[in-house]
């Protein structure tokens, strides 16, 4: 079980397994850009279902609130009405990615009851277990360690679902990670504080998207103080998991570059051991390092 560090940034508080700092890539992030939601939808399902078929462990997956994952949830939701799909949802361990708090479980301006309306019922049934951030709380710090120690205990992150749209200053809606956060690679979690502009926006989303919203429920989440969040170091975790399962090593033969530090420290904080390979040993001694680690 690793130690969870705490260390503050301004009003936001950041929760790491390490105290390793990087300095930041600024190289352009390639992506693919996809015809519509739908398509974005299909792409996200496609991926759940070909990782699938790479392994037969179960498999954790994180969730998001995006449009793209939305239209994920429909084709999901339609499918775990069948049997279709009963062999995959049987081995899903489902987290969320993020939560307002404080606020009560059952409020209608929750995530979790966005994930219940476009999901359905049963694909809560048939999954193997659902973790969602616990709000309704009087210490969420607490709650967010306790989330974090499950996460890991079921071996860490296989597929980080994430929202990426740009926002103003060049910031990206990647786990709140925004200009001045003071979030670091290290970072597995935060606890951030949430303007009320955010919680207009949030409200305004759900009321479009079609959810039924009390007076009470409303009034509540407006008194949101914080979001917590998964962080960067949870991305990176995820992105390596596929590679080996957690406490064993992975060779990694990287120039001396911030892409080598940042892919070291992902496999250190997804729980993997990192053998670092010199390119440069030539192709005798790489192999023999290799068989040793």
């Amino acid at each position: 079980k690793r130690t969870i560090v705490k260390r503050t940034a301004g009003d936001r508080l950041w929760l790491s397994t390490g105290s390793t700092e990087f300095a930041p890539n600024n190289r352009p992030f390639k992506y693919e850009v996809l015809e519509d939601e739908q398509a974005v939808g299909q792409a996200m399902f496609d991926e759940l279902v070909s990782y699938a078929a790479l392994t037969d462990r179960d498999i954790t997956i994180i969730l998001l609130g995006g449009r793209g994952a939305q239209a994920m949830y429909r084709i999901i939701n339609k499918l775990a009405e069948t049997s279709e799909i009963d062999g995959l949802l049987s081995r899903l361990n489902v987290f969320t990615q993020d939560a307002l708090a404080p606020m009560r479980m059952n409020n209608s301006l929750s995530f979790v009851r966005d994930f219940e309306r476009l999901l359905g019922p049963a694909f809560f049934q048939k999954v193997k277990s659902f973790t969602p951030m616990l709000t309704e709380t009087d210490d969420i710090e607490a709650e967010l360690i306790s989330y974090l120690e499950k996460l890991e205990s079921l071996g860490g992150i296989d597929i980080f679902f994430i929202g990426l749209g740009p926002e103003a200053e060049a910031a990206s809606h990647v786990c709140y990670i925004k200009p001045d956060s003071g979030a670091r690679y290290s970072d597995i979690a935060g606890i951030i504080p949430i303007s009320a502009s955010i919680l207009e926006h949030h409200i305004g989303k759900f009321k479009v998207g079609g959810s039924e919203v009390s007076a009470e429920d409303e009034a509540e989440c407006r008194n949101a103080t914080h979001i917590l969040t998964l962080g960067p170091a949870a991305i990176l975790g995820a992105k390596l998991m596929p590679l080996a399962p957690e406490g064993r090593p992975i060779g990694v033969m990287l120039p001396n570059a911030n892409g080598a530090v940042v892919t070291l420290f992902g496999l250190m904080s997804a729980g993997r051991v990192p053998a670092m390979i010199n390119f440069t040993a030539g192709a005798a001694n790489i192999l023999a390092a290799c068989k040793a680690a």
